[in-house]
């Protein structure tokens, strides 16, 4: 089993102003969807593929376990409001755990083979 912790946070963006006024994102909440929740290996690179988190906290990804990955923000069509998710490696983890991290990049595609 393997701990993995999954974040989501929200922006929004203030409607254009005809001035042309470059206008800062409001954060609009952030927070988690669950904490050092256990896991299955394949249930990890199940959740990988499912969530579409691909997008690597760094480039090239190496499967740190200070890496994290994204999904692509998706945007609520009714409030305008991006969401953005985030699955992270539990530092509550045993060490031994580290390599099973690496090992779903590769296994969901995150770590390409000329890469490994």
């Amino acid at each position: 089993m393997i701990l993995v912790t999954k974040t989501w946070e929200e922006i929004s963006f203030p409607t254009y102003t005809p001035a042309g006024d470059e206008a800062e994102p409001n954060f609009e909440d952030d927070g988690f969807d669950f904490i050092d929740e256990p896991m299955g290996f394949r249930e990890l690179v199940g959740l990988i593929e499912d969530e579409a988190c691909k997008m690597p906290s760094c480039w090239p990804a190496g499967g740190s376990t200070f890496e994290w990955l994204s999904a692509e923000p998706q945007m609520d069509m009714q409030t305008g409001v991006w969401r953005t998710i985030a699955l992270h490696y539990s530092q509550k983890n045993p060490t031994r755990n580290a390599k099973y991290w690496r090992w779903a990049f590769k296994a969901a595609g995150v770590i390409k083979k000329a890469q490994a």
